[in-house]
């Protein structure tokens, strides 16, 4: 009667280990579907974000080009109305480049 006892009890827990197994292999599918989850969740986040900042450096853009055109074309205008100080500007820069270069040799 030990004997079977013995065998009752080890098919027991058996069946009790591979419960346990199930419920362990579906535990693990579960935390993988969510751990899926999040990587999208994450991957349209970032995606989103890169999109933004796209957005931003293209304006950002833009506006410095807009800049840098009204600058030269003020720049032209100045010239235009006064060529002679325009002349005397460069000169002078050039002189002072000119100086600083030659020191240095």
């Amino acid at each position: 009667m030990t004997q079977t006892t013995d065998n009752a009890q080890a098919e027991t827990l058996a069946d009790q280990l591979d419960v346990i197994r199930a419920d362990i292999a579906r535990l693990a599918a579960m935390i993988a579907d969510r751990a899926s989850e999040k990587a999208g969740d994450a991957r349209q986040t970032a995606h989103s974000v890169s999109e933004e900042a796209r957005t931003r450096a293209d304006a950002y853009r833009a506006e410095a080009g807009r800049q840098a055109s009204h600058a030269y074309e003020t720049g032209q205008e100045a010239v235009r109305k006064n060529p002679v100080l325009a002349v005397g500007i460069a000169l002078g820069a050039g002189v002072l480049l000119g100086r600083s270069v030659l020191r240095r040799f």
